[in-house]
């Protein structure tokens, strides 16, 4: 196992390579290894994050009118129900 000393230098190092958006994962991850987490979310996040939920939502209307629609615009013939009797 390595010493604490080169534990460190090769998470520095590892640290250095990071683009800042995954900075902010590694920091966020080394705050709860300590006990001291707190829950960052960038705003692009939020936004992507809102931006999602109106999609979704956008979607489930389209589908539920689509369902609507395809029940209006069915006809059953009144054999195939009797049929079934």
């Amino acid at each position: 196992m390595r010493d604490a000393v080169a534990l460190r230098k090769e998470a520095k190092r590892v640290i250095d390579g990071l683009s800042e958006e995954k900075l902010q994962v590694a920091i966020d991850l080394l705050l709860s290894v300590q006990g001291r987490a707190t829950v960052a979310v960038p705003k692009k996040k939020v936004a992507t994050s809102r931006e999602l939920t109106a999609q979704l939502k956008e979607a489930e209307n389209i589908v539920k009118k689509a369902v609507r629609e395809k029940r209006l615009n069915s006809t059953v013939s009144w054999d195939a129900v009797r049929g079934g009797v």
